[in-house]
């Protein structure tokens, strides 16, 4: 059997994560000890709760634990207790024990320990991962039930399981994230950090691959009305697996047949019809304090996006994990490392009005939000967690079809059957292969038809779009921060009278030339940056080949939050238009600025849905203008 246990802890299992302030020195070493324990001086506890993450050969006969005790408590005790002699894994079984331990130091300063141990055989691992599903238990993590609880559907896995047949069979992948600020990973203390690397870096460990492509598409400041429109320019046509984090993005109180819902269920069968047919997770975020109402400032367990998202992901039959379901019960009972009472940055209050109180150095790692909104380290690590998990049962349930095959503890037939279902191949009517697009069920919403369309441009391919201008320029929005997508390059211009025109074809293709204009609209949609400070208003007219009412959008409101905005207008199709954009007056939000920002242009030849919604604005938040 090829990774019969690795479900059983996968990285670390819901522990505490480092935070990103250097902390103080955790408590004493204790000399009463638990069920379980790991200690370094046998008889002394270590309560610090490392990081874990394991390798396993494909034959299962051997695998790697490799252990972070970031600032340990044995730092302090071991001058007046003992030397370090190794890592000692206590349970009612007895001891497992490493001496493959290394202090590792920080300006002359030790920082934190790290340990290997190496398991040889089947029986060593199962002997191991007994140990760890003792101390998760004890250590009040619970990995399996809060990875049970968290999958809120996990459906027929058709799809996610011909990803796992893949993965078993020694198979690349390709798995791609998409989302906004979460997604790109704010709140995380480094890039590395964020729950798409994490789960990513665990697909690597566990099921090695140098012709994996593993890509988080998130883009901040995003909602996923711009996603529904560039499905198919943002993720491959064969990719394998996408998982959709949108649902604080959304807001909260719209109906089933709203723009907002209706886009949502057209970007789900966007990536659905992709010609890979990939299995599509839709992962829920929750933010405690933006869910409201009846009677409590925080905490509200029904926040209508996320119901209304997963009767969607039920219909499609896709995954569902959901942060809220895994540990709302420990966030509402204070329970460290889930505790909201606390943020990590300063300044900040809820919509509800309240201020939140910032963490005290050294327990930063006892909470589990960053800010009001994004996840700290450890909000991220439970994200990676639950995606994990989803990807772990689908291994379960390939295995189990292998050993019922008698195939279990070879190459993979049954893996290597869907992977090639996967490719197209003709194998068998296994439930394993491919699905075809169109299997799928009609809209669930009534009248929500398929939109294609026809151009999207944003990121580094808007850049040419712009034929003409005169005070604007392309530059980044944030020029510090670590890549391209997080820096928020566009056309910007900051003075009344700036302008830039922007030149595309708006002819729908599948129709023909439409020769000089006229025929039917195509709609455009113009994307710009909408803050709090400095921002503008802007008039937008076409100048030439094509025509359009001239229209107006105010990139600035109250909201202390960016997000990229689409502002929609309907033009005569030509193969050369052009659309001028240019600032008007100053905005009404902090220091009366006017700037303005564009940063995307798309066209669709049929009904496309945008949301024009902030974010989280069902939990207070108003899309004010003045």
């Amino acid at each position: 059997m090829q990774l019969a246990a690795a479900h059983k802890a996968s990285g670390a299992a819901f522990t505490r994560a480092r935070p990103a302030a250097r902390p103080a020195r955790a408590a004493a070493p204790k000399t009463v000890c638990m069920a379980s324990s790991m200690q370094f001086i046998k008889g002394i506890e270590e309560p610090t709760i490392p990081e874990v993450k394991l390798t396993r050969s494909r034959d299962g006969s051997s695998g790697t634990a490799t252990f972070v005790f970031q600032n340990p408590a044995i730092f302090e005790a071991s001058s007046e207790l003992g030397d370090i002699t190794g890592l000692y894994m206590i349970d009612d079984e007895g001891t497992i024990q490493t001496v493959d331990v290394q202090a590792k130091f920080v300006n002359g300063k030790p920082d934190k320990i790290e340990c290997k141990y190496v398991m040889r055989s089947s029986f060593e691992w199962d002997r191991f991962m007994r140990f760890m599903e003792r101390y998760a238990e004890d250590k009040g993590l619970g990995f399996q039930k809060k990875l049970r609880r968290g999958l809120a559907f996990y459906g027929s896995g058709t799809r996610v399981e011909r990803v796992a047949a893949k993965l078993l069979a020694g198979q690349p992948v390709k798995a791609f994230t998409i989302g906004g600020s979460v997604t790109r990973g704010a709140g995380a203390s480094s890039p590395g950090r964020n729950f798409p690397s994490r789960f990513f870096d665990f697909l690597n460990a566990t099921f090695p691959h140098r012709e994996h492509v593993l890509q988080n598409k998130g883009i901040g400041a995003s909602t996923s009305g711009i996603f529904s429109v560039c499905a198919e320019a943002l993720i491959p046509p064969d990719a394998d697996l996408v998982v959709a984090e949108f649902t604080f993005n959304e807001p909260g109180d719209q109906p089933f047949t709203s723009p907002q819902r209706r886009g949502f269920e057209q970007l789900l069968r966007k990536l659905a019809r992709l010609p890979g047919a990939p299995a599509v997770v839709v992962l829920h975020h929750y933010a405690w304090w933006f869910c409201h109402g009846d009677g409590v400032k925080g905490g509200l367990y029904y926040r209508p996006a996320e119901a209304q998202f997963a009767t969607l992901a039920q219909y499609y039959d896709m995954p569902s994990p959901s942060v809220r379901d895994a540990v709302w019960p420990l966030m509402q009972a204070g329970i460290p490392p889930f505790k909201v009472s606390h943020v990590l940055k300063k300044g900040q209050t809820s919509p509800a009005g309240v201020e939140l109180p910032v963490a005290e150095p050294g327990t930063e790692g006892q909470y589990f939000f960053y800010d009001k909104v994004h996840p700290s380290d450890m909000g991220h690590q439970v994200m990676a967690e639950l995606l994990a998990g989803v990807v772990l049962q689908a291994v379960d349930r390939v295995l189990a079809q292998q050993e019922a095959a008698g195939t279990a503890g070879t190459a993979g037939a049954a893996g290597a059957a869907g992977a090639a279902g996967a490719a197209g191949g003709s194998t068998s009517s296994s439930r394993l292969d491919r699905p075809r697009g169109a299997e799928l069920p009609p809209p669930m919403i009534p009248g929500n038809a398929d939109v294609p369309t026809t151009l999207c441009a944003m990121q580094e391919d808007f850049k040419p779009f712009a034929r003409a201008m005169q005070g604007f320029s392309y530059r980044p929005e944030r020029p510090d921060a670590a890549t391209f997508v997080d820096q928020k390059w566009g056309y910007t211009g900051e003075s009344p009278g700036d302008w830039v025109e922007l030149q595309l074809s708006t002819v729908d293709g599948a129709a023909g030339d439409a020769g000089g204009g006229g025929g039917d609209k195509a709609t455009v949609f113009l994307g710009y940056l909408r803050s709090y400070e400095d921002m503008g208003q802007a008039r937008v007219q076409c100048v030439s080949g094509c025509t359009c009412a001239t229209t107006t959008f105010n990139a600035s409101w109250k909201q202390k939050v960016s997000l990229t905005q689409m502002h929609q207008l309907k033009v005569s199709q030509h193969p050369k238009c052009r659309i001028r954009v240019t600032i008007a007056q100053a905005g009404a939000g902090k220091g009366g600025g006017s700037k303005v920002q564009l940063n995307a242009v798309m066209v669709a030849h049929f009904p496309v849905v945008i949301d024009q919604r902030i974010a989280g604005e069902a939990g207070g938040m108003r899309a004010d203008n003045g």
